[in-house]
């Protein structure tokens, strides 16, 4: 594997043309030019976002690529967070998914991780002349939101019980990291309440008191014995945010798109679909939309194929899922990460504990 680039002036003409005729779209020609484009306002905390368009010489094929979007690790990111997501994404590109039929991805053009010095870079497709994303953060409207729903099922269908999961394709857990984990996170979310002190209500401080007493058998039921068993369990994003997805400007003619794979792992579907409408959205709209859009996903499992996984059960692993959302905000404030980008979801996550009636699911 190539060294990882590690500032933007280093995609030169020259370096651009070995990428292309490497990935073998570009079978003869050169790059002439590289010029770096206007990036819309974009929040990463693990990258430094460009794009660029591309220029060629006369006998290049028409259709190489005029238009690229890079990623470069940040080195001002936490050294040990950074090295597992930007491993994990560039794993995606250069194994995941060429093991996936029809993805619903970007095209990647290279991607290179070294683990000795965490340096990274991912070379994607730019696709802002057919997608869009919505501004953050407005979530996109209804119609796009079923196609997300179809999108993801296409995902989770692919991957369900599939026979490379666990073996050369991601990682199962073991009995003993299982319990190490749920150790870890004990640990942690207890830390967060100490933190927050008096801007966590009382109840909401049993909440999570009886969150971590029913963990080792709510997730050890719901989690790891199913993983076991290989049964009802798939490929996830793990970072299903609706800002995570590129949206068609024609429908006709073009599919909803996912990116940023940082985050992948094997794990139970609907954790992508509790943590994109349970997690990020206010009451109101997930009150009005979130069954519905969960059907229209249930309902495209089982056209794609995916037997023995009847509604109630994906309801009950959704609401399952909406409970371990309320574990995230105390592991990202653990990693350091600003209050901004938790403290929001706390509150919509603990709303959506009370909407879903999880307590119920937390008695023994």
């Amino acid at each position: 594997m190539d060294e990882p680039i590690t500032d933007i002036a280093q995609v030169s003409p020259q370096w651009l043309t070995r990428v292309l005729q490497k990935k073998g779209v570009l079978t003869q020609g050169k790059v002439t030019a590289v010029q770096k484009q206007p990036l819309r306002a974009t929040i990463s905390i693990t990258s430094f976002l460009a794009r660029f368009a591309a220029s060629y010489s006369d006998d290049a094929p028409k259709s190489a690529p005029s238009r690229l979007f890079l990623k470069i690790a940040r080195p001002d990111f936490d050294a040990a967070l950074s090295a597992r997501a930007w491993k994990n994404e560039v794993e995606f590109y250069t194994t995941v998914v060429n093991a996936m039929s029809a993805p619903a991805t970007v095209c990647c053009y290279d991607a290179a991780y070294a683990p000795e010095t965490g340096r990274a870079h991912v070379l994607l497709a730019d696709l802002s002349d057919t997608h869009f994303q919505p501004e953050w953060p407005l979530p996109p409207t209804k119609l796009y939101c079923e196609k997300v729903m179809e999108c993801v099922a296409h995902l989770h269908a692919g991957w369900w019980e599939h026979s490379r999961l666990g073996k050369d394709i991601g990682q199962l857990l073991t009995d003993e990291a299982f319990k190490e984990g749920i150790g870890e996170t004990e640990k942690r979310v207890r830390a967060f309440v100490d933190f927050l002190g008096d801007r966590l209500s009382d109840d909401r401080r049993k909440v999570y008191d009886k969150v971590l007493a029913a963990l080792p058998r709510l997730f050890g039921h719901h989690r790891r014995r199913r993983l076991s068993e290989r049964k009802a369990f798939s490929l996830v994003h793990g970072d299903a945010s609706l800002w995570n997805f590129l949206y068609p400007q024609d429908l006709d003619k073009e599919q909803v798109r996912i990116i940023d794979w940082q985050v992948w792992r094997i794990g139970v579907g609907t954790d992508d679909l509790a943590y994109m409408m349970a997690l990020h959205w206010y009451p109101e709209r997930r009150r009005v939309m979130e069954r519905e859009l969960l059907r229209r996903y249930h309902s495209e499992l089982l056209r794609q194929g995916v037997a023995n996984y009847g509604w109630d059960e994906c309801w009950l692993d959704y609401r399952v899922s909406a409970i371990s959302n309320l574990l995230l905000p105390a592991l990202w404030s653990g990693n350091k990460l600003p209050a901004a980008l938790w403290w929001s979801h706390l509150e919509r996550a603990m709303l959506a504990f009370d909407d879903l009636a999880c307590d119920e699911l937390l008695e023994t």
